[in-house]
């Protein structure tokens, strides 16, 4: 198995001390690694990989790479742009390490098959956002081996034996506190001469130095907080919330304060911390006057009597320490998470990974990365291309070159600043250059002239130079002007190397050639699949909220191993899925006794069916006709098992429907009661079945004789203007996760 860890920090990061502690127990175990450094720097030649070190700088060096390596996983530390890269490559599976819980929570679209995530406050929100994809919790480890504190800073420094040092790790912002500080051990000075201070010297000036020096004569400084931990008595690790010199607190690098903490309790170092309540994985790190004391922000006095009492009782001491290097045997040895990364790299590989989570790139094809694409594949010769020049002339040039010297035929014209005419007219046979002046940052209020040329022309494609796609497309303006242009074929976002295919104006057509793909039957017109246009013989031609439907019926079924059908199990939905329904137990529950279900029920009273039990639910048009549809859904929640997934569908704006013996009609739900009616799930989607215009025509349709002759051409019109919002539909479609 080869596993690619690619990342772009630096070799005092908290990263290589986090990874390296469980990645050589795993190495072993059949897996070999590549640890691919994609970033401008290099690294310190003395850091020990437990696999190969690539440092790779160039995007296409990286695809490269990982192709002629048959890597099988991709374990990525950096945003989208490699979790592409990857995929480009044809690597088998993903795995999105989010490095912070402020970032990289867009994830959704990337076509990672796992997110891992060792915070686990970051889970739950993750598994909303993302319940397509395997979502994993596994924490951070380390060695904890070492049983003893090497001497080598204590010799340095001149302590004696009998000395207790103390280390400070973090920042110290502002001059009060500073002066607290300071004022406080010294008073802890003057009841021990012993004591010793060495703060952690990466954060202060020599100014600052000086000045702390002047003050304190038993106070140290020193640049490496790993090596500061290890030769401490007793340590205060100040969390990286702080107040700024403008009065601001700011919160920063959580990572490497978990790592500080970490660290002092592998070597069964008492500690005072800061705690921050939002943090879960602090939380089951620190335990106050168990392993460490908690003490606030500015509480010069709870830090005082924290350190008088462990500087003196040696029995607090030992006590804390052995109790920290408990914390981290239980849940953070590095052989505990080898063996979790083990099993996930494992299950990430098996057959059982496809069929529970068959949609994890879905959304992929809608992010501009997933569409990298070879200049020549698309034969420009006797086409008209514009180049829209927004980044620096060396990738324009770059673009302009490769592509002139592929397709010598080409209509190519350029889209410039006014200021940059001069540079732009000096490539030969340029068919015309448009200029604009209002603008530096493409600002579309002010560019509506040559947005309205742009699309005059008709050029088959419009080709965007960045100098850093990864960071250009995050600005509004530019995607503002993307959407408005109508080139025949297509927008490429170039930095003059690589080439992506911009998915904007190819989204719907996207999804229609993956629908036609996967789906080879055709829809039977007699059938009654209870979809907005019966008429449609192909599914890709139907529109969203039916596509929505078909996929998120596929979706349950393919997720699930026992499936509960509230209803009718004879639908003609479920013979789309003949293939994937084989070997699956589909049992049926309906209120009337002559409909020959499996189980007899009210579904508001579902006692027979075991809690957790059931895989999927399919529970299509029902509610409404349920006198009680929350206790209805309590039901459904209480034996659907965990990560269990729901299809079903609410009406709105529509007609009253019962035959007022065995079926009656008793509620609507607007977006937000089909939310609150759902709330017990973690992750709800609505989408709204038809626009307005169309949910008012199809209801008074209801009542007009020769209805069958006008639904399907004014439904067709209607659907050129109408606009598809949660407030006005006719139902929604829903899908929900347990």
């Amino acid at each position: 198995m080869d596993i690619a860890v690619i990342f772009s920090l630096y070799e005092d990061s908290y990263l290589f001390k986090r990874f390296f502690a469980w990645a050589e127990e795993v190495s072993k175990d059949n897996c070999s690694f590549h640890f691919i450094h994609h970033s401008q720097k290099t690294l310190n030649n003395t850091i020990d990989f437990p696999g190969k070190y690539i440092h790779l700088v160039d995007y296409k060096d990286v695809v490269l790479y990982l192709e002629e390596n048959e890597i099988d996983i991709v374990h990525s530390y950096i945003g989208d742009k490699v979790t592409f890269l990857a995929r480009a490559a044809g690597v088998k599976r993903i795995i999105q390490h989010p490095i912070s819980s402020y970032t990289e929570l867009g994830v959704d679209s990337y076509p990672a098959d796992c997110i891992c995530c060792s915070d686990e406050s970051m889970i739950g929100q993750l598994k909303k956002q993302c319940p397509q994809k395997h979502i994993v919790s596994i924490k951070d480890s380390i060695n904890i081996e070492p049983d003893h504190k090497p001497q080598d800073l204590r010799d340095k420094l001149g302590f004696k034996s009998g000395e207790i040092v103390i280390g400070f790790v973090g920042k110290l912002w502002r001059q009060k506190y500073f002066d607290k500080f300071i004022s406080m051990f010294l008073e802890l000075c003057k009841k021990n001469k012993k004591l010793k201070l060495v703060l952690d010297g990466r954060t202060y000036n020599k100014q600052f130095e000086d000045y702390l020096n002047s003050r304190v004569e038993s106070i140290y400084f020193h640049d490496d907080p790993d090596e500061l931990i290890a030769n401490s008595d007793i340590l205060v690790i100040k969390s990286e919330t702080y107040f700024n010199p403008y009065g601001e607190i700011i919160t920063e690098n959580d990572q490497e304060y978990n790592w500080w903490l970490m660290h002092a309790m592998a070597y069964a170092i008492p500690f005072i911390t800061i705690y921050n309540k939002t943090q879960k994985q602090r939380k089951e790190l620190i335990n106050d006057k168990e392993n460490c004391f908690v003490v606030g922000l500015d509480d010069m006095a709870a830090y005082q009597a924290a350190l008088a009492e462990l500087i003196d009782n040696k029995r607090i001491r030992d006590t804390f320490g052995q109790n920290g290097r408990k914390i981290l045997t239980e849940g953070y040895g590095v052989n505990l998470v080898a063996q979790q990364y083990k099993k996930l790299y494992n299950y990430l590989l098996s057959e059982q990974f496809v069929s529970d989570y068959p949609s994890a790139s879905k959304d992929a094809e809608t992010h501009f990365l997933g569409n990298m694409i070879e200049l020549k594949s698309l034969k420009l010769d006797h086409r008209k291309v514009l180049v829209v020049r927004s980044g620096s002339q060396v990738k324009t040039e770059e673009l302009i070159t490769n592509m002139t010297r592929a397709f010598p035929s080409v209509e190519l014209s350029l889209c410039c600043h006014k200021r940059n005419l001069s540079e732009m007219r000096k490539y030969a046979n340029i068919h015309e250059i448009i200029t604009y002046q209002k603008s530096d940052s493409f600002d579309q209020a002010r560019m509506k002239a040559a947005i309205k040329k742009i699309n005059r022309k008709k050029y088959d494609y419009v080709f965007f130079v960045f100098n850093s796609i990864f960071q250009e497309m995050t600005h509004q303006n530019l995607l503002d002007i993307i959407v408005q242009l109508r080139p025949e074929s297509g927008i490429v976002i170039s930095t003059g190397k690589l080439n992506f295919l911009y998915p904007f104006v190819r989204k719907d057509d996207i999804e229609r050639n993956h629908l036609i793909n996967k789906y080879k039957k055709a829809l039977d017109p007699e059938q009654e699949y209870v979809i907005t246009s019966p008429w449609e013989k192909n599914i890709a031609h139907l529109p969203k909220w039916d596509r929505f439907k078909i996929e998120k019926y596929r979706e349950v079924i393919n997720s699930s191993k026992k499936i509960l059908c509230c209803g009718d199990p004879t639908n003609p939905m479920f013979g789309l899925f003949e293939d994937e329904l084989k070997g699956k137990e589909l049992i049926s529950v309906d209120i009337v006794e002559k409909c020959n279900r499996d189980i007899i029920a009210d579904i508001c009273d579902l006692h027979m069916i075991e809690d957790n039990s059931i895989d999927g639910i399919i529970c299509y048009a029902i509610l409404e006709h349920v006198y009680n549809p929350f206790k209805a859904v309590d039901e459904l929640h209480r034996i659907l098992k965990s990560g269990g997934k729901i299809m079903m569908f609410v009406p709105w704006m529509w007609r009253h429907h019962s035959n007022k013996k065995t079926c009656f009609d008793f509620y609507r739900f607007s977006c937000e009661g089909a939310r609150y009616l759902l709330k017990d799930f973690s992750y709800v989607e609505l989408s709204p079945i038809q626009g307005k215009l169309e949910a008012v025509f199809v209801y008074v349709l209801q009542f007009i004789k020769y209805r069958s002759l006008l639904h399907k051409p004014l439904v067709k019109l209607i659907r050129r203007f109408d606009k598809c919002t949660e407030e006005d539909p006719s139902g929604f479609n829903i899908f929900a996760v347990k």
